[in-house]
């Protein structure tokens, strides 16, 4: 934003909030052989362990990433949107960063203030350790695993909102 790149997305017929989220443009941070590589390491894990409990566990996998990706973008693209009223934006990707490093441990081995911070203020528990919950029989985090849907769902309006808002406040460096 800062350099004015975002002005080409502005001209353009199409929202710009589905032209940044479509064109890869936004989300270098995960390319497509990461993906790959996780699936193949999911697919030899699973031929080892047999944890995916039947066809209801393979789309409930599905499903659940799928709207985990959802999440964790919509957070990432909450944080870039910051930018529009922060001007030091990138401090707060790192920091955010750092706190996401905490979900590749269970939640439940932190306290409880980590734990809710981890679910409702940065909700990167819906990323990993619910969805994990499911095939783990868990019964304590049930509420949770139903909820990663609607999760989704408020992030992406979250997202749009506030996409929406910032856009209000923008101008053009060239301006």
């Amino acid at each position: 934003m800062r350099q004015g790149s975002l002005d080409i997305y502005i001209t353009r017929p199409l929202g710009t909030f589905f032209q940044l989220l479509s064109t890869g443009r936004y989300n270098t941070e995960l390319p497509l052989d990461e993906y790959l590589i996780g699936l193949g390491l999911m697919i030899a894990a699973e031929s080892h362990i047999d944890i995916i409990p039947g066809m209801a566990g393979l789309l409930y996998l599905v499903f659940t990433l799928i709207f985990c990706t959802m999440i964790y973008t919509c957070i990432m693209f909450l944080l870039s949107a910051a930018s529009f009223w922060i001007i030091k934006s990138n401090a707060l990707h790192e920091l955010v960063g750092s706190i996401e490093r905490l979900i590749e441990y269970p939640l439940n081995i932190y306290n409880l203030t980590i734990r809710i911070i981890l679910t409702t203020i940065l909700p990167f528990g819906f990323i990993s350790f619910y969805p994990s919950q499911y095939f783990f029989s868990f019964e304590d985090n049930k509420p949770f695993i139903v909820c990663i849907p609607v999760v989704a769902l408020i992030l992406i309006l979250l997202s749009r909102f506030v996409w929406k808002k910032g856009l209000q406040t923008y101008q053009s460096p060239g301006a």
